[in-house]
């Protein structure tokens, strides 16, 4: 077993499922820390609170308003009832789908906690570049498990449902359509997708995401100068690690940091590298953007890592985010140049993902430590020519 991978297997067996805001997860990021604190100049703990619940149990609530004027539909054809469910969708796909919270205000808060590790460069300070991934984990979607690719596209047809109700039945309103109410009561069953999401299991959350803290943590350790702890053998380049919590929540953990440190981040002429799901060699890929939470990452850092991964002789691919959101995004948005890589499929549902089968065995060692190699030439090539400048 890979010193990476004993880490990953270390972290399940001492705290199992961590969701977020749990005991578990509080645990899990203090023992991160202690294992920073033997070679980090500085080790922090950013606890924090947000509406944890927010995100998904508002599901129930759209599809909630979606039966009621489903079921009203059969008796009348009144106005209000497609006003309501207008405004369901629209709520729903700025809340939900597109990661505005726009409903967080209704929701109780619940405490949960990033930790961030910095080792200094010999030098002059010019560029820090941030290795981030979460902590937390999920109960499992068991419609994924159940039904594996299936799964997934019963959850996209129940969004898809969700959105285009109200279209139907403003069509219906001024053009009597009446098939409409049948249409989506056929429909209807793809919404308990949404509704019933979550099952009892909490997964071990290997790949997703204990595969992206230790690629970030031994990236660091790799850098670290021989003599002096808390210093680095580069020149010009600050190195930082990022465990966020809350990630599976809606991005919790990015949001407050991002947020709270944006002018401290600008000033350090910072940028982040998020790491999510590095599992199988076979599936490296760069997103180039992220679709639900509408942001497109920065040509330039995007061109940097090909070229590390060309170096490394690594075949990736780029794609295109379309369903879901990356940690990367809440920096994105706040002006922290971002990018975000995973190695697992994407033009269909990996098996893992959120399932029980989230587990130490079925991760691919040479994906983490590939991964290693093409962020160390990535951080290199940054130090040389920032040596030069």
């Amino acid at each position: 077993m890979t010193e990476p991978i004993a880490f990953i297997k270390d972290f399940i067996d001492k705290h199992g499922g961590r969701l977020a805001g749990s005991e578990e997860e509080a645990k899990a990021q203090a023992d991160l820390a202690l294992r920073l604190k033997d070679f980090c100049k500085k080790v922090e703990i950013h606890p924090f609170e947000a509406p944890l619940n927010a995100k998904f149990f508002s599901l129930k609530i759209f599809c909630s308003i979606f039966y009621f004027t489903l079921g009203f539909k059969f008796f009348s054809n009144d106005l209000w009832i497609v006003l309501l469910a207008t405004l369901n969708t629209v709520l729903f796909l700025g809340h939900f789908v597109t990661y505005k919270d726009w409903l967080n205000i209704f929701f109780p808060k619940k405490l949960s906690h990033n930790v961030l590790g910095t080792i200094e460069p010999q030098k002059e300070v010019k560029m820090t570049i941030i290795m981030s991934g979460h902590m937390d984990n999920v109960k499992e979607f068991w419609w994924w498990y159940k039904f594996k690719n299936w799964g997934a596209k019963i959850t996209l047809f129940a969004g898809l449902t969700l959105v285009f109700w109200p279209v139907f039945l403003w069509l219906d309103y001024f053009l009597d359509w009446s098939f409409v109410k049948w249409l989506f009561l056929a429909l209807s069953p793809t919404t308990l997708a949404f509704f019933f999401m979550h099952g009892s299991y909490v997964v071990d959350g290997a790949q997703d995401n204990l595969s992206g803290i230790s690629t970030a943590y031994f990236v660091l350790k790799s850098f670290l100068h021989p003599e002096k702890k808390g210093y680095s053998t580069l020149n010009h380049i600050r190195l930082k690690i990022l465990s966020f919590g809350a990630e599976e929540t809606g991005t919790n953990g990015s949001k407050y940091f991002a947020k709270q440190f944006q002018n401290e981040l600008s000033e350090e002429n910072a940028i982040l590298i998020n790491l999510d799901g590095i599992k199988d060699p076979d599936h490296f890929t760069i997103f180039r953007r992220e679709v639900n939470p509408w942001v497109a990452y920065p040509k330039k850092v995007i061109s940097a890592m090909e070229d590390s991964f060309k170096k490394n002789n690594v075949p990736f691919k780029k794609v295109d985010l379309l369903m879901g959101g990356t940690d990367a995004h809440r920096f994105h948005k706040k002006g922290i140049p971002a990018i975000s890589i995973t190695a697992q499929t994407t033009h269909k549902l990996d098996p893992t993902y959120h399932t029980r089968l989230d587990t130490v065995d079925q991760l691919n060692p040479l994906a983490i430590e590939q991964m290693i190699e093409v962020l160390k030439t990535f951080i290199l090539i940054e130090d040389e020519q920032l040596s030069k400048s």
